[in-house]
């Protein structure tokens, strides 16, 4: 597999920082978020930090890049001090490219310890109490490779993104894992919550910012695992966060969905599922990708089937309940 991808604005070689530090580590997370008018969330998301971290007594500063928020997020972001570093889009980069240019921007900084991690979050996510202590010791005595953390539903109920392991042939399809209370070894992640040792970020060469939205935490995780680098899902559950591309079938129509699935923002997104099937199965990337398409058009079509079936027997019910009504009235 070809699963060469070097950012070139990453200059920092891993060979100059390698070596462990003598004695206890002392653990820095460096925290790179991208944001995009959802001021409160964001604001949640990083209050949830600076809770977390202080608990866990670790030092912490975060790289956000936001992408031309009018909301106010850009504003709120910089009332955090010195801790936070904020840089600022136009609106086009989507998630990939501002996560890429983010961490571009906290890769560069040299006078950080190799043993610093570099940590991906989701704006949308809260981590939950007590969460960073879990995984401190842990981060102390792995040297290398990506720990990763499930978010739960704000209900509580439903894992919504975490580790992922291969599932069948297609090289992007992927089952969900869920915690566990210990540590099991996954394909790839949603870059939900991801914690990435400097030395394992300045190996792989970055996130590749060419995707539009979707798939460049796949990408990562495929990459990092073509590498020979441990993907390892944390025992439990490290913060929440709420789904946010659910199939809504009694609202949308077909086509709707579709649009969406082609988005800029959808998972398949053209140009970015043909670069992640070409990279990861240059030899049948085609195939993969007409493949995929119709295999959502099957899936949409069998749910549109099942909506309208539910809808016929629903009218049909009621109808025939009136009928026998004004049957047993014209008995009487």
């Amino acid at each position: 597999m070809n699963a060469s991808y070097s950012n070139a604005d990453i200059t920092v070689s891993a060979d100059n920082i390698a070596g462990d530090c003598a004695g206890k580590k002392t653990i820095s997370l460096i925290f790179i978020v991208a944001c995009h008018n959802r001021r409160a969330q964001t604001t949640a998301c990083l209050e949830s930090i600076e809770r977390e971290a202080s608990r866990a007594g670790v030092r912490w500063r975060l790289v956000a890049f936001d992408d031309g928020s009018s909301d106010g997020t850009f504003e709120a972001l910089t009332n955090f001090g010195d801790s936070v570093t904020v840089l600022y889009g136009d609106g086009s980069n989507f998630w990939a490219r501002s996560m890429a240019t983010a961490e571009r921007h906290a890769l560069r900084d040299v006078s950080d310890s190799p043993d610093d991690v570099l940590v991906w979050i989701n704006d949308d996510c809260e981590l939950l109490d007590g969460c960073l202590d879990q995984i401190v010791t842990l981060l102390r005595e792995r040297n290398d490779g990506i720990l990763v953390g499930a978010m739960v539903s704000s209900d509580r109920r439903t894992t919504s993104y975490s580790g992922l392991v291969s599932k069948g042939l297609h090289p992007l399809k992927f089952a969900l894992v869920s915690p566990n209370g210990n540590l099991q070894e996954v394909d790839t992640f949603n870059g939900n919550l991801v914690f990435v040792h400097k030395r394992t970020a300045l190996r792989l060469g970055g996130i590749d910012g060419g995707f539009s939205h979707a798939l460049a935490d796949f990408d990562y995780g495929l990459r990092a695992k073509e590498h020979g680098i441990p993907i390892m899902l944390l025992p439990q559950f490290m913060g929440i966060c709420d789904r946010d591309h659910i199939y809504t079938s009694s609202t949308d129509s077909v086509w709707a969905e579709w649009r969406k699935h082609i988005a800029v923002k959808g998972g398949g997104e053209p140009k970015s599922l043909r670069r992640a099937l070409s990279r990861h199965s240059p030899g049948t990337w085609i195939l993969f990708w007409v493949g995929s398409y119709t295999a959502w058009w099957a899936r949409a079509v069998s749910r549109s089937g099942r909506l309208f079936a539910q809808r016929a027997f629903k009218f049909f019910a009621v109808r025939g309940k009136g009928a026998i009504q004004n049957r047993d009235r014209n008995v009487r």
